[in-house]
């Protein structure tokens, strides 16, 4: 038995999608991977659904007032929020979940699910910059984003009962460790006692 709710957290350029995509490829984990919302425009290499689900502000601002999207987040002028409905209909079916979020995403999850498991990609913030600037994304708000979306040192993860893993170099090592880790762990692993 593996945790139910599993959430891949870092700073902006950490690798998260990275991790979680190759996560999603490992047959054993039998994984299903929560799509957040964003309001952001949709980068050429994505696809609506997949990577996100693309909706106008007004959407996203209505679901937010229903109570239907949880975990907001504003993000480099953009909205970004995972449906609960999303999570509770994976949980509920038994299935092992993923989501990936931000920090301030991943300590409100834990909020709400309080049982989660809660791995935080760490990279040097010169290998996020590298990042950045590969997909596009490098542009002048760099330093704002790492600004709201802040790098945690390994006390600070250990802390808050995330796991803490380094993800500089090919992110593979990262994947196998957070597969072990999830093939070796008991369901409903409370955060803070791992």
């Amino acid at each position: 038995m593996r945790p139910r709710l599993i959430v891949i957290s870092g700073a902006t350029g950490a690798g998260k999608s990275t991790v979680a995509g190759l996560l999603m490829e490992k047959q054993e984990l039998r994984l299903r991977r929560v799509v957040t919302c964003t309001t952001r425009a949709k980068r050429a290499s994505e696809t609506g659904g997949v990577q996100y689900h693309f909706i106008s502000s007004p959407q996203f601002e209505q679901e937010l007032s229903e109570g239907k999207i949880i975990v907001p987040n504003k993000f480099a002028g953009n909205n970004y929020g995972t449906r609960k409905a999303d999570i509770d209909a994976i949980v509920t079916s038994g299935e092992q979940t993923l989501v990936t979020l931000d920090i301030t995403g991943s300590k409100t999850i834990c909020e709400i699910y309080p049982n989660a498991l809660v791995f935080y990609i760490w990279a040097p913030l010169e290998t996020l910059v590298a990042r950045s600037k590969a997909r596009g994304t490098a542009g002048t708000n760099l330093k704002q984003r790492h600004e709201e979306d802040p790098l945690l040192s390994k006390e600070e993860v250990e802390r808050l009962g995330f796991v803490p893993l380094e993800n500089s170099a090919a992110p593979d090592v990262a994947v196998n460790n957070i597969a072990d880790v999830i093939l070796s762990t008991a369901p409903f692993v409370t955060v803070g006692i791992y």
